[in-house]
């Protein structure tokens, strides 16, 4: 989808983008603060005034920020973070994430480091009270909240499967059962040698035609061939 034009504004080395939708100004703001002296912020605000076409401006302007602070990315890793404010009701905060731009890799939740593992089995992200769902900063989310903040952010950043079904449960208050899309998750880097994408700074998201194409090098019976079969109807015999 087109996003909005941003405005861009320069005062003090700063340069800020804001993108605003049309309808509702006061509901639902996304802004790429770049600064010469301190790391970019992608900030996302969501309010009891959001209505879904909001926070899929906000989600998908989030996630455009960051493929893009990624595929410009160079042999030094520097690093971003994402905001995401909670003006739902009586709520207040936010939580936070800081990535690198290798591979979208997430370093602190809340400014907390973390480890980039998952737990097992993998939980559901419910998208009804976003962003109410996660413990705000600076205390330390859950392992829960980790996966279902990297899957949200990261994961669906580099994968438009996993975007696609994330972006429908916003926009629609749904659930989405993460170890539905793990296969996605470890094919990743797989699927981006086979198909040509450099994993690191991707200048794409893998669709369902590339985990197919990986899916079709894997011997028959093998978990990952028949869950992304399934998912991406790749018509594998």
């Amino acid at each position: 989808m087109r996003l909005p034009s941003p405005t861009a504004s320069q005062a003090l080395g700063t340069a800020t983008k804001t993108y605003t939708t049309k309808k509702h100004d006061t509901s639902v703001k996304l802004s790429g603060i770049v600064s010469l002296a301190a790391p970019p912020n992608y900030s996302w605000t969501i309010t009891q005034h959001s209505n879904a076409n909001d926070k899929q401006v906000g989600y998908q302007g989030v996630l455009n920020d960051m493929r893009q602070f990624v595929q410009n990315g160079g042999t030094v890793a520097q690093k971003a973070t994402i905001t995401i404010n909670d003006g739902i009701g009586g709520s207040s905060g936010s939580i936070t994430l800081t990535f690198t731009d290798n591979n979208f890799t997430v370093t602190d939740i809340n400014g907390q480091a973390i480890k980039y593992t998952y737990p097992s089995p993998l939980p559901t992200f419910t998208a009804t009270n976003l962003p109410s769902i996660f413990t705000k900063s600076p205390k330390a989310v859950t392992d829960s909240e980790k996966a279902q903040l990297i899957y949200l952010f990261s994961e669906a950043a580099r994968s438009e499967v996993i975007e696609t079904a994330m972006e429908n449960a916003i926009t629609n208050s749904g659930i989405v059962n993460l170890n539905t899309y793990a296969p996605f998750v470890h094919t990743y880097g797989h699927t981006c040698s086979h198909v040509g994408v450099n994993s690191a700074h991707p200048t794409r998201t893998l669709k369902c035609t590339d985990y197919c194409a990986y899916a079709a090098t894997l011997q028959k019976g093998v978990p990952d061939r028949n869950d992304i079969n399934n998912i991406c109807n790749c018509k594998l015999p």
